[in-house]
């Protein structure tokens, strides 16, 4: 990794290193306290979620400013090991490329707008380059953050969302499970193979970018985020065999698909069917104990990627108006190339997306 380095700041002198194992409790506490003006800011236990639960993390891929007048953290960059999706090679095998993340970007308010962000992703990517065997960088940003990125090499790939109306009411009176299936939470590890199977075929098959997701990537970390929230489609007879599943999240006034997936050339269910019996049960656990997201109208707005949208979009009496969906475009991923050692160093996300779909499901966000 790149050595310890001083640097005088302002009067002040900041080291630029890498978190040490220990100090992950202090790390989460200052991350806390650097987003502490978001409307619903994350608590430590987010953080250390986040870190421990991460099957590659790496304590010294956090990477800190510290004033060494005080022994503080002044700002902090995290990176985070993926391996993605980058389309199909000519036999229609699958691709995979590694990846290095970028999240939990966040200065101290009294230490900002003097470059310590720009310095550590500077150090992030030198450590991308010389010591991780790694193809591309990625990160999600607000626009306003953009010029700061571009600055560095990365660039904006689309990816693209929709918005359909809601009639909740009408959802729940007629989206009625057959007897041949039931829903329940997904079980780990007991579902685990099933789900990774069955997400590589739907997902990292057909999109690029899409994060690749590992058995242990499923059970540490997947099982932990979308605790309480992830339910399988099932067959009634064993109770065992997944055939779809489904995770929401409520936000910024709208229900978001954070993941989805089916065995759509499976002949046991359609999509449509499974989708909507799906979303009614996800709803249903959303509105039990929890009225202040139950919409007074009855409608409600849903967000889900646009390619499922379009697979979806027949007339059916299940409430949703597939016909008046609105675009809800996600432009803030950005990736750059990392050239290194043998790697080609050539793969560019933006071209890739011009074959495929991106897409990067919220439930892998960072």
């Amino acid at each position: 990794m790149s050595d310890e380095k001083a640097v005088a700041v302002d009067n002040s002198a900041i080291i630029f290193r890498g978190l040490e194992k220990d100090e992950i409790s202090k790390w989460a506490q200052f991350c806390v306290s650097c987003f502490s003006n978001k409307a619903n800011p994350p608590d430590a236990a987010y953080f250390e979620r986040h870190y421990f639960n991460d099957p590659r993390r790496d304590s010294n891929l956090i990477r800190v400013a510290i004033d060494t007048k005080t022994d503080e953290i002044a700002a902090s960059t995290r990176i985070f090991q993926r391996t993605v999706s980058i389309g199909t090679c000519q036999s229609g095998e699958s691709q995979t490329a590694e990846a290095g993340g970028i999240g939990e970007v966040c200065t101290a308010v009294s230490y900002r707008r003097r470059g310590l962000a720009n310095v550590l992703l500077k150090d992030a990517i030198k450590i991308m380059q010389d010591d991780l065997s790694v193809s591309l960088s990625l990160l999600h940003a607000d626009s306003s953050f953009f010029p700061v990125y571009e600055k560095q090499g990365y660039s904006c790939t689309l990816s693209r969302w929709s918005t359909v109306n809601l009639n909740v009411r009408s959802l729940f009176q007629s989206a009625t499970l057959s007897s041949k299936f039931c829903i329940r939470d997904a079980q780990f590890p007991n579902d685990t193979e099933q789900l990774q199977a069955l997400h590589k075929a739907y997902s990292e098959d057909q999109f690029v970018g899409c994060i690749v997701r590992s058995k242990e990537y499923w059970n540490s970390y997947l099982s932990k985020e979308l605790d309480g929230t992830f339910f399988v489609l099932v067959d009634s007879a064993s109770n065992d065999r997944v055939l779809a599943w489904i995770s929401l999240r409520f936000k910024n006034g709208k229900y978001i698909v954070r993941d989805f997936g089916a065995d759509f050339n499976g002949e046991e269910v359609t999509s449509v069917s499974s989708f909507v019996w799906l979303l009614k049960y996800a709803l249903s656990k959303f509105f039990t104990g929890n009225e202040s997201v139950i919409p007074d109208d009855d409608t409600a707005t849903l967000q889900l990627p646009t390619v499922l949208c379009d697979a979806l979009n027949i007339n059916c009496e299940c409430g949703i108006d597939w016909s008046d969906s609105a675009p809800a475009d996600d432009s803030g991923w950005m990736w750059r190339k990392i050239a290194n050692g043998e790697e080609p160093g050539y793969i560019d996300m933006n071209e890739l997306a011009k074959q495929m779909p991106h897409l990067i499901w919220p439930a892998d966000s960072f």
